[in-house]
Order: C-alpha cells, then sequence, then structure tokens
C-alpha cells in the first residue's frame, strides 16, 4: 500500500479528483433537497431571489472566469516545472508534484468550473424551484470569491516555492517526514526478532527467484516474505535492496526450503518485491540523500556558480545525518519467532548514507575555497552528533578533503583557512 499511496501523493489528479466528486455531489445535492422553509434565515439573507434568466447569465459568466483563472494557475504550474526542471534537475520535480498547495488550488478551480458547468446544464429542470436555484448560484458565486483567494495565494506561493531555500528546505523536511517509513520501529506484538548473521544456515532445498522484467527496486514487503508460505520454508536471503535497479534474470532471492518448492510459490514471494521506473523514498534512504546531493551538485556546476545554495544543501545533509546517527538501522538478518523462519538482506549503514552525503560533493567542490572550509566546519558540527563508531568515518573524510587540496594552486591566505579547519575538523 505505502507505493501505491507514494503515487497518489506524487500526482496532479487525485486531490483534483476528489475535489471534482465533492463538487458534483453538492450539485445534485442543491438540485434535488434543499427547501427554502427549512433554511436558517441567514442563509436566506444571503442567498435572494433570483430569476431563470439571470441566474443563467451569471452561471454562465462565472464558468468562463473560473476556467479562464484555472488555465492561468495550469501554466504557471507548467512553467514553474520547467524552471525547476533546468535549475535543480528532473528529479527534483517529485519535490514539486508533491506540493500540496499547488494540488488543492487546481482542485479549486476546476470544482467550482464544474459546479457552474453542472448547475447551468440542470437550471431548467428545476424552474420552479426558486429557493434551490438561488442557492445554487449563492453557492456559485460564494465558490468564485474562494477561488479569487485561491488564485492570490497562489501567486505568492509559487513565487515563493521557486526559490531555491525553498526546494532545499522542502527537500530536507520530505526526508525527515518519511523517516518513519525509512526506519520502522517493530510493533509491540511483533513476531519478528533480531538475530545475529551467522546464525542462518543454507538447507538441502535452494530455489532461486529471478526478476521478471527490469526496473528500480521501490520497495520490499519483509514482513510478508516471512508469511509467505512458512510451512514450506526455512529462510530467504534477499539479494536486491530498495534502490537498486536490476535487470531482467537478476537474481532477486534463494529460498532455502525444507522441501522442494514449485514455480507457483516462488512467484507468490516474487510478489513482495515491487519493482518501479524510478526510485522512491519509501525504503531508500540513500534516494532521499541523494536529492540534496543532487542540488549541491548542481549550484556547484559552472553554468549556475551558486556556492550559498550548496552550503545550505551542506547544512540540510549535516542535520539529516545528525538525526538519522541517533537511530537504529534495520538489522540486516531477522527471524519469524512464530514460524521460526529466517530472513537475511542488505541494509543501509549509517557509514553509507554518510557516505553519499558528502563524497560527490568533496568531489565537485576541489576547486572552491570556500566550500572546501565549509564542508570541513559541517563534519567538526555532524562529529558531535555521531557516535564513536562512526568517528574514523569522519576523519577519513576529512583526510580526503585535505588531500585534495594538495593539488590545487592557492594562495597562502586560504591554505591557512583550510589546515585551520582541518586541523579543527580532524
Amino acid at each position: 500500500m505505502l507505493h501505491q499511496w507514494e503515487r497518489f501523493r506524487a500526482s496532479y489528479w487525485f486531490i483534483p479528483v476528489c475535489l471534482m466528486l465533492i463538487s458534483c455531489s453538492s450539485a445534485f445535492v442543491f438540485i434535488s433537497l434543499i427547501d427554502r422553509p427549512d433554511l436558517p434565515d441567514w442563509v436566506q439573507t444571503i442567498a435572494p431571489m433570483i430569476e431563470q434568466d439571470a441566474a443563467r447569465q451569471l452561471l454562465s459568466t462565472l464558468a468562463s472566469s473560473i476556467i479562464t483563472a484555472t488555465s492561468i494557475a495550469f501554466s504557471m504550474t507548467i512553467v514553474a516545472l520547467t524552471m525547476a526542471s533546468a535549475q535543480f534537475g528532473p528529479r527534483l520535480l517529485r519535490t514539486f508534484m508533491l506540493d500540496k498547495g499547488t494540488q488543492w488550488i487546481l482542485g479549486i478551480l476546476l470544482s467550482s468550473f464544474l459546479f457552474c458547468l453542472i448547475a447551468t446544464h440542470q437550471l431548467d429542470s428545476f424552474a420552479e424551484f426558486a429557493d434551490a436555484r438561488s442557492l445554487l448560484v449563492a453557492t456559485a458565486m460564494l465558490a468564485m470569491i474562494i477561488d479569487i483567494f485561491g488564485m492570490i495565494y497562489f501567486l505568492h506561493h509559487i513565487a515563493r516555492f521557486i526559490q531555491a531555500d525553498q526546494v532545499i528546505y522542502r527537500s530536507y523536511r520530505e526526508f525527515i517526514g518519511n523517516i518513519n517509513h525509512l526506519f520502522p520501529q517493530p510493533a509491540a506484538k511483533s513476531t519478528i526478532r533480531v538475530i545475529a548473521d551467522s546464525l542462518p544456515q543454507p538447507t538441502e532445498f535452494q530455489h532461486a527467484v529471478f526478476a521478471a522484467d527490469c526496473g528500480y527496486v521501490e520497495y520490499i514487503d519483509y514482513e510478508c516474505l516471512l508469511q509467505t508460505h512458512p510451512d514450506l520454508i526455512a529462510g530467504i536471503e534477499v539479494f536486491a535492496r530498495s534502490g537498486d535497479h536490476i535487470f531482467t534474470g537478476h537474481r532477486l532471492m534463494t529460498i532455502h526450503a525444507n522441501l522442494p518448492v514449485s514455480d507457483a510459490h516462488l512467484a507468490d514471494f516474487a510478489k513482495q518485491i515491487r519493482v518501479g521506473t524510478n526510485r522512491t523514498p519509501i525504503q531508500d534512504v540513500e534516494f532521499a540523500i541523494s536529492q540534496l546531493v543532487e542540488l549541491a551538485l548542481r549550484a556547484l556546476s559552472p553554468g549556475i556558480n551558486d556556492p550559498y545554495s550548496a552550503m545550505a544543501c551542506l547544512d540540510k545533509l549535516t542535520s539529516a545525518c545528525a538525526a538519522i546517527g541517533q537511530l537504529e538501522f534495520p538489522a540486516q538478518s531477522i527471524v519469524d519467532t512464530q514460524s521460526n523462519s529466517w530472513l537475511k538482506r542488505r541494509t543501509f549503514t549509517l557509514e553509507g548514507v554518510i557516505n553519499t552525503a558528502y563524497d560527490q560533493i568533496r568531489q565537485a567542490s576541489v576547486c572552491h575555497v570556500a566550500m572546501i572550509i565549509y564542508q570541513l566546519q559541517s563534519l567538526y558540527s555532524l562529529r558531535k552528533a555521531m557516535p564513536d563508531t562512526v568517528q574514523p568515518l569522519i576523519s577519513a573524510h576529512c583526510d580526503a578533503i585535505f588531500q585534495l587540496t594538495d593539488q590545487q594552486d592557492f594562495c597562502g591566505k586560504d591554505r591557512r583557512d583550510i589546515e585551520e579547519a582541518y586541523a579543527l575538523a580532524r
């Protein structure tokens, strides 16, 4: 269900379609159920009686105005997406499409237009019900007022959203918001327990499960894997990991069984690995980090040359690494105590996340003195939040940055500043 919800969230149709369905239902409710004598006095005050021809003309005018505003909103959205793709990279379009503000504004405009369209079409069918007609027109006027304020908000929202600092911040907030999915905590009554990596033992019957198509691994349901035919298996060794690119015939896992397993049963295991056309942050912590890295790399490119945005990315990367440094990463080997079936898998590590966050930026900023110093300062800040087991890795990153500076011809002051930052971070 997580990957399906991810598709809904990153789409421009889900919220608008829901609002349009509500709009259609509301229009038919007004037409068939509204009775003026049963309405409160304050409603009758704001919805005065209106003639048939006036109602038709007003609804037609509102519908034309709303669809014009909708076309402007769509044009602004396309322009913003084009600018984002050129400046921040095509992969960051997903961050823009996740924006609820844009989805709600488009949904409100389309649902208001649909409401006016249905009301205009059905106007002759209840010519004798002046109360319903008047309330219908008043509701359309209210929708138009909401649309006007929505367009004002949309103009402000788009102008603010395409700013580099906002894009960086939203990418970071998305990563923090997905931490519960990236590092799930076992339920209180869960039968899954962590075991030592040496405990899983191969069995006599081993069956390989291969990929039927190529793509990126989006999601692996490990609990369902252990619950799939538990009477047949002794354990599962999963070779694929979320974010891996696999090809047709790629070995996904090996089923260790106590007896031969049919191809139909092996297909049930393969269904627990979701393969898509692109990487997603559902289980892929390094992908979530790499979005910020891509922003920093583009900012450091000669065509953009925006070191301040790269520094902002580095700040968020340091904060993200510090946040996950306090969490427990999923274990490589687990067992279901109910069925005694074990599972061995490849998992992400804190060391791998830190390497993903800093390696490419170090390689791209070799000529930027300010970025070199800022990386060393960020590593110094990160060191204070990391456990002792990660301290050698941070020192290795500091050494790698300093070694790259030996190959550059910096002036004396710049080199002294780098050496001071290195001595502090090291």
